[in-house]
């Protein structure tokens, strides 16, 4: 599949511009959430053509900010005016503000999450993977009370998943370290080219949907923000679809534009 950041671009910023605006929770749940899940993925598109055409990592930041709140906003408007909890399922807003590492975003993003994961409607090691990944941004990849939590319900799951092998290497949990870190986030790595690669050759994947994708893991680029905050040393040779540049510092602070309707108390 043959994605031109370029022209892609372009078209993701036209239908911002024609849908932003109107994107309202006077419908029924399930459009209200599809229509805000495309918004974010056309942010993400942005990013990405920031990042990787334009070489402009402020812009990716803004961007990747942009997605983040415009999904807080979809989920603090869900318990406002369905009193419904949204799933983690579609979690990359999430990585996207761990990336920017926007604390005040990340936190609350963190106080419009659901506690528990929702049998039938997600997978529960992903929600466990994607509040690990969220603590561990607001909290500077410290252990607490609520890490321990979902690391031990993640291991009730998955015992030996990579997820819970990157936050022991992460939290030097179990004797695991550094080496054992960038171990396990090269085989995930690898395990991505190989999805990542599959679906550019299928017909029926959507370039919209993908564009982003494409080019950046998004959740590795989270798990790499978080071995930063750490204080890893990083590997010299760099990782396919974690440019170096998407985890500099975010040079301009996120003022909350671009977004979809006002927050309501909860």
């Amino acid at each position: 599949m043959d994605i031109n950041l370029g022209d892609i671009r372009e078209d993701a910023m036209y239908r911002i511009n024609q849908s932003i605006f109107s994107i309202a929770p006077n419908a029924d749940f399930t459009d209200f959430e599809s229509q805000t899940k495309v918004l974010c993925n056309e942010f993400l598109i942005l990013a990405a053509a920031s990042l990787l055409a334009d070489m402009k990592p402020s812009m990716f930041f803004l961007n990747l900010c942009r997605c983040a709140e415009n999904w807080r906003r979809f989920s603090n408007l869900s318990q406002t005016c369905f009193h419904r909890l949204p799933t983690l399922l579609y979690n990359t807003p999430y990585y996207a503000a761990v990336i920017a590492n926007d604390k005040q975003l990340i936190q609350k993003l963190i106080n419009t999450m659901p506690e528990e994961w929702s049998k039938g409607e997600e997978y529960e090691a992903q929600f466990h993977e994607t509040c690990l990944i969220m603590l561990l941004s607001a909290n500077n990849v410290k252990q607490d009370k609520n890490v321990i939590k979902h690391l031990s319900l993640l291991e009730a799951c998955e015992a030996d998943s990579a997820q819970t092998i990157l936050t022991k290497a992460l939290l030097g949990l179990d004797e695991l370290t550094a080496d054992d870190f960038w171990a396990q986030f090269e085989i995930s790595l690898y395990e991505h080219v190989e999805e990542i690669e599959e679906r550019a050759q299928m017909a029926s994947t959507s370039i919209t949907n993908f564009a982003a994708y494409r080019f950046i893991w998004f959740k590795g680029l989270a798990w790499l923000r978080l071995a930063k905050i750490r204080g890893f040393e990083f590997p010299s040779s760099g990782y396919i679809y974690c440019p170096e540049e998407a985890l500099l510092p975010m040079s301009e602070a996120y003022k909350g534009d671009w977004i979809i309707m006002p927050d309501m108390k909860l």
